[in-house]
């Protein structure tokens, strides 16, 4: 959920991952349906992340898990849909890109001094696993322009993992959570959904990248 001008807005997926729309909400509480974000069931779009960018228009990320070999992770291809609404309406969204060869899982976006990061699962093709690791968009995403992504690295993480948060503490450091199962025993993720799995706590430095 995020929040622009008084007003919150949210992304929510269709039972049966036919499509994804917007909602939007003044308290919080009582939601109004609003326009479909992206609706090509083929592709089975999921969770999507939300960012308004400065020049106020604002950014989706759809994870599209694809046909019934994709839907794992393991083999296939790989996209994130980009998305796009204008103010001050975000009656409609174009999808006119993705992001080819990586399948952001749960992501949670921030931007720190004007740049634009993401945490999110990823996907280690022909292992059955899966890591969360930190990105960076690169483009021109304050004007509906071309993005690119850039991983920086990954996180502690093993079989079932990702759905992180961010919380700035300082001008250069952020705390990050997410959960993983065990490192050490470092599963399948289709094992790791049936394990336990712990909450992580790191730190970003932002001034090292």
């Amino acid at each position: 959920m995020k929040e622009s001008a008084g007003v919150y807005y949210s992304a929510a997926y269709q039972d049966g991952d036919q499509q994804v729309v917007l909602f939007t909400s003044h308290d919080g509480l009582s939601w109004t349906k609003g326009p479909q974000v992206y609706g090509v069931a083929a592709d089975t779009p999921l969770e999507t992340e939300l960012t308004f960018t400065p020049s106020g228009k604002l950014l989706a990320l759809v994870r599209t898990d694809g046909n019934d070999d994709e839907l794992l992770g393991d083999s296939g291809r790989l996209r994130t849909k980009i998305c796009w609404a204008d103010p001050p309406a975000y009656g409609s969204f174009t999808c006119p890109s993705e992001f080819d060869g990586q399948r952001l899982d749960g992501p949670v976006t921030f931007f720190w001094s004007g740049r634009l990061f993401v945490v999110a699962r990823k996907h280690l093709q022909g292992t059955g696993k899966k890591r969360t690791s930190l990105f960076e968009i690169l483009g021109d995403f304050d004007h509906g322009g071309p993005l690119t992504l850039q991983e920086w690295g990954e996180l502690p993480s093993a079989g079932d993992t990702s759905y992180a948060g961010i919380a700035m503490t300082d001008p250069t450091h952020a705390v990050v959570s997410w959960y993983s199962g065990d490192l050490q025993a470092d599963r399948p993720w289709v094992l790791g959904m049936f394990d336990l799995t712990s909450i992580w706590l790191g730190t970003i430095d932002f001034s090292r990248l």
